[in-house]
């Protein structure tokens, strides 16, 4: 019996080095070349699974600012090519209630089943330099 092995590509950190502050409409094009770069990947290698570790409201952004990106990224998402996690914002976990906290993530899962995604794994990044 054969098993199917994916290959992991992860995206993170996408502006919030304090040298790299884009305008919005930097960010979204940005977001947008992105998502694109990550269908091209996966129509060449299609064994591959990233994992998207940015909040989830860049994809929001995404969705909002070009709409017609949503059937791209539920086909990345059901075809488990793209793993996002249930995050929506990201917040320094140690300055905030349990109720925020758990309210990010129900967020983050909500906007996860729009775009047919599991999102059960979260990735808890060093937020340290983020909010400092």
């Amino acid at each position: 019996m054969t098993q199917k092995v994916r290959r992991l590509v992860q995206v993170r950190q996408l502006d919030w080095q304090p040298a790299l502050f884009p305008t919005s409409r930097e960010r979204q094009r940005h977001l947008r070349k992105i998502v694109d770069q990550l269908d091209e990947l996966v129509t060449k290698q299609p064994h591959y699974s990233i994992v998207w570790t940015v909040p989830n409201v860049y994809l929001l952004q995404v969705l909002i600012n070009y709409p017609s990106y949503k059937k791209k990224l539920k086909q990345l998402c059901s075809n488990k090519n793209l793993e996002i996690t249930p995050y929506f914002a990201q917040l320094d976990w140690h300055c905030h209630s349990g109720e925020l906290l758990l309210r990010n993530i129900e967020q983050g899962k909500n906007l996860a089943k729009q775009l047919d995604a599991d999102a059960q794994l979260g990735w808890m990044s060093d937020t340290a330099a983020y909010v400092s």
